[in-house]
């Protein structure tokens, strides 16, 4: 093959990966909107995945070793991707009603879902991926005259598609998905592998057969003398190692790089370069190793050294990591360099060791040209499958057994098992002491880890629970999340819990508030008594107990994606009224979004307080058009909807979430809360009778939301910002967020900026809204004390605008933790009246 036949066979080869790597996200996000956000579907999908490109290397390998022009067999794979792609997008809505009647029947976590589930995937992604797996020994065998060039053209081919899949990645997730949706982003993919595969036959016309020399078909001396099957042992052990190893890793840089979807896409970025490089900086050394079998051995132990160390490095990391990002500024820029700095500094290392791993053991087990192929398939075949067993073991058995640490470290035996499989002398040499001396650090090593591990204990992470002196009750390292529940070491009655870092629950304060507005809001703002209650995501427990105080509350449902949330709401009893344990309430450990999709059920209420932070990775399916028209569908003819939403996000997204949801709901409210505001989504016109709502706030039941201050009902009519009419004027026209295009999870990075300014900016906004008026709504009682509590509000906006402004975030301040009432207000601004003399004044 020329020389600028080459480039372009290259330039193919690189699109390809990158191809595969936008189907496999595209994949993932088409299924779960099927199957559920869940670790179970997740897996299920990735196993696929994996399981395709195995057995697609394994029997498809040796076809490139009976084509003479194995170019054009890589073309034609590339072209079976795409067609079998675009079959695979149109089964994926074909088996929905299977997967919905299954979903019905069997517990979210049962093995017959879950091997149902392995089942569809497959339908969908088996196909196109049993073809990729062959296009790696197809284009190596194309760029391959001689068994002595194996390692170095093999070495440069594997991290060019690496690299490829690299761009892939980081293309799908920062740019293709929020520019164009799912299903435009995966046509592109299928363009890709059309045009690669077209270009690749066409090429081959002007390639001449592939020329087997006599001389290449002997064996290099030193790598034809393994008999046994050590080779696919140790590939597949290394192979479990480094997939289980992606796993933990991710589950421990969350807590420093968060859970965006742009986190996720930062790590996996990471780990795949240290792949490319790795394979890269190996092309030069390959073929000249003079024993590549020891140095296969000596290069498992490096990879188990390299990983041991990493963990006392995440460790600072996740202490000192935010630190770091902040001082590259707080800007995405900045940001986004941080983020990939400290994946780098983590992975780097081990992960180039793990990439030199396939082009050494191809150089070892490729013993002629006309069987190249074949034997590369093979070796490609048994890393995969260790792949995919490292994958269900690193989430499923190592995770819940031993966690992230413990598990970590555990996995270094199986790079030294692997190690002892290439140390460890042929039968027939065991005799030999100097044999047996090369294998001994090896096995050494190998029985000194297993010694000290079996009693290893490591501290929690740090961010993942309190401080050094905060009490523990109750810490888990799941699949799904991080849970920790523990008491503040200077205030005993506050009890919180954090997920993955972040404080999603406290038992007096802060996070208390929004939960008890959520709790108590419907059953003030409702014409009649609401008897059966729908809440999507746990947290303590405290909103759905607060719920369950009110008279009349027949069913309580909640749904929650975390097993360990819900084990670590158990220790909220005290506070949440031991509502795990009423016989009216059930907790349903699934997907909230999927769980709803397929409810039959009706509901005089649903309160989402699910992952309603758009910043973290499947955030946003809960602002999306898809989960509010199952809302509303699912409601009864007077239900109610109440969403929490935060004003940190950015201005733009805050609009999206409005606009969503305005465009779902035929009459959209919006309250504004503390540091945020809930929306409110009604079947009919809103008719708040103040005196109801009083009855109802004097009520026994309601004392947690009198705790936080609210007290008068003309407060809450006071707090309404909005109806839908203003809600549209202020939004316009734009884009609505839905799983098809995810934009407000694909957030525009150049839009971000410093917490103040956003916070400041939404306050800005919505204090400007609320000149528009609320005419959509009827409300019963309102007289002058309603109309003086409205100007105070209005006076309270523009105070927070300025505040936030001028001082910061109103995180920062004590008087962001005061209550909502106008009392309140009263006293909490008294030591501001030089910003916001305005508000003093009105009040």
């Amino acid at each position: 093959m020329t020389r600028r036949r080459q480039l372009v066979a290259t330039a193919a080869f690189f699109l390809s990966g990158a191809a595969g790597l936008v189907y496999q996200v595209v994949w993932s996000r088409l299924l779960n909107e099927i199957f559920g956000i869940s670790a179970h579907a997740t897996t299920a999908v990735l196993a696929t995945y994996l399981g395709g490109l195995a057995l697609g290397s394994w029997a498809l390998g040796r076809l490139a070793d009976r084509e003479e022009r194995p170019l054009r067999l890589y073309g034609l794979l590339e072209i079976g991707v795409g067609a079998t792609a675009v079959l695979g997008a149109w089964l994926v809505r074909a088996l929905e009603p299977a997967h919905a009647w299954a979903a019905s029947r069997f517990e979210p976590d049962s093995l017959v879902l879950l091997a149902l589930r392995v089942g569809l995937a497959s339908a969908v992604v088996l196909p196109p991926t049993f073809l990729m797996g062959a296009t790696l020994p197809a284009m190596t065998r194309a760029f391959v005259d001689r068994i002595g060039k194996l390692g170095r053209s093999l070495a440069f081919l594997y991290a060019l598609n690496t690299a490829g899949a690299v761009a892939g990645s980081i293309a799908a997730g920062f740019a293709l998905i929020r520019a164009f949706g799912l299903h435009p982003t995966l046509w592109i993919a299928v363009l890709v592998n059309l045009a690669v595969g077209t270009a690749a036959v066409l090429l081959s016309r002007r390639t001449g057969p592939t020329g087997r020399a006599a001389a290449d078909r002997a064996p290099a001396p030193e790598v034809a003398t393994g008999r046994g099957r050590w080779l696919l042992w140790a590939m597949a052990l290394s192979g479990f190692a480094s997939l289980s190893l992606e796993v933990l890793w991710t589950r421990m840089l969350v807590l420093v790089l968060g859970t965006s979807t742009y986190a996720f896409v930062t790590m996996l970025s990471s780990f795949l370069v240290g792949i490319a490089l790795g394979s890269a900086l190996a092309r030069p050394l390959v073929d000249r190793l003079g024993s590549p079998r020891r140095a296969f051995g000596w290069l498992e132990v490096a990879i188990a050294a390299t990983t041991l160390a990493t963990l006392p490095l995440v460790r600072v990391v996740i202490a000192d990591g935010p630190g770091w990002t902040a001082a590259l500024g707080s800007r995405w820029m900045g940001a986004a360099a941080g983020q990939f700095a400290l994946s780098f500094l983590v992975m780097i290392v081990p992960t180039t060791l793990i990439g030199a791993t396939f082009p050494l053991a191809a150089r070892i087990w490729a013993r002629e040209l006309d069987t190249l192929g074949g034997r590369l398939g093979q070796v490609y075949g048994a890393n995969t499958l260790g792949n995919i067993l490292g994958a269900l073991a690193g989430g499923f058995v190592l995770l819940p057994a031993f966690g992230v640490q413990r598990g970590i470290a555990l996995l270094v035996l199986a790079n030294l098992a692997a190690a002892g499989c290439a140390l460890l002398p042929e039968r027939e040499d065991w005799h030999r002491p100097r044999a047996l001396l090369r294998s001994l650090p090896a096995l050494a090593g190998l029985w000194a880890c297993a010694a000290l591990l079996g009693t290893w204990h490591p501290a929690p992470l740090p961010m993942s629970a309190g401080g050094p002196w905060d009490p523990l009750h109750y810490y888990r390292e799941g699949l799904v999340s991080t849970v920790s529940v523990f008491h503040r070491a200077d205030d005993g009655r506050q009890l919180l819990m954090k997920v993955d870092g972040v404080t999603i629950g406290q038992s007096a304060t802060g996070v208390d508030r929004k939960q008890q507005f959520l709790a108590h809001a419907p059953f003030l703002i409702g014409a009649r008594p609401l008897r059966n209650v729908l809440s999507i995501g746990l947290g303590t427990g405290i909103l759905i107990g607060e719920v369950a105080k009110h008279p009349g509350v027949e069913r309580v449902v909640c749904v929650e994606l975390s097993p360990s949330v819900i084990e670590g709401a158990r220790h909220f009893a005290e506070h949440n009224g031991g509502v795990l344990d009423d016989p009216r309430v059930r907790i349903v450990n699934d997907d909230g979004v999927s769980w709803l999709r397929r409810s039959t059920a009706t509901w005089d209420a649903i309160i989402s307080d699910g992952k309603s932070r758009s910043g973290h990775a499947g955030n946003a399916v809960f602002y999306s058009e898809d989960y509010y028209r199952s809302a509303r569908d699912r409601l009864a003819p007077d239900g109610i909807m109440a969403q929490w939403v935060p004003l940190d996000v950015t201005p733009e997204d805050l609009r999206i979430i409005v606009r969503t949801f305005a465009s779902v709901f035929p009459h959209a409210y919006l309250w504004l809360g503390p540091r945020s505001c809930f929306l409110v989504g009604l079947q009919n016109s809103l008719a708040l009778d103040l005196a109801r709502a009083q009855r109802a706030l004097d009520e026994p039941a309601s004392a947690g939301l009198r705790r936080h201050g609210w007290r008068d009902a003309t407060e809450l009519a006071a707090f309404l910002l909005a109806d839908g009419a203003s809600l549209a004027r202020w939004v316009g026209d734009g884009p609505v967020n839905s799983l098809e295009r995810p934009v407000l999870e694909f957030h525009a990075l150049e839009d971000a900026a410093p917490e103040g300014e956003r916070v400041s900016a939404n306050l800005a906004a919505l204090a400007a809204l609320r000149s528009d008026g609320v005419r959509d709504a009827r409300i019963a009682g309102a007289d002058e004390r309603t109309a003086a509590a409205a100007r105070a509000v209005g006076a309270l906006l523009g105070g927070l605008v300025r505040l936030a402004r001028e001082v910061g975030t109103p995180e920062q301040h004590e008087w962001s933790r005061s209550a909502p009432g106008t009392e309140a207000f009263k006293q909490d601004y008294a030591a501001w009246q030089s910003l916001a003399a305005d508000v003093a004044r009105a009040l």
